[in-house]
């Protein structure tokens, strides 16, 4: 498979595992986004260690459903920018998280 039937794959997995409410678990993923939100709110900046420490929580969410290298969740983190069905799963939570956690999960990667 290459590399954009790889991506289309993911974003259909990942889409589908947050729709269904397992990105953790129903109660644990509704607290990860609920800190992401409170760091959103709070001025968290990307690139900073809190701000790794929420990308690096948000990645381990991923894997608990599919690997996740740093590639895939770059590439994961994209698609909640492009695809409205992401945008709207973060943003319903709080306006702009899914920017936020795009950016804070891109600035972690060096």
């Amino acid at each position: 498979m290459g590399r954009e039937g790889r991506v289309e794959a993911i974003t259909a997995a990942g889409f589908a595992v947050q729709q269904a409410g397992l990105d953790c678990d129903q109660g644990r993923g509704r607290r990860g986004l609920e800190a992401l939100a409170q760091a959103k709110r709070g001025g968290v900046k990307p690139g900073s260690a809190e701000a790794n420490e929420l990308a690096a929580r948000h990645r381990s969410s991923i894997e608990r459903s599919y690997d996740c290298d740093d590639e895939i969740h770059r590439n994961l983190v994209e698609t909640y920018l492009a695809d409205e069905r992401f945008t709207r799963y973060y943003d319903d939570v709080e306006p702009g998280l899914a920017q936020f956690v795009h950016d804070i999960v891109v600035a972690s990667y060096p």
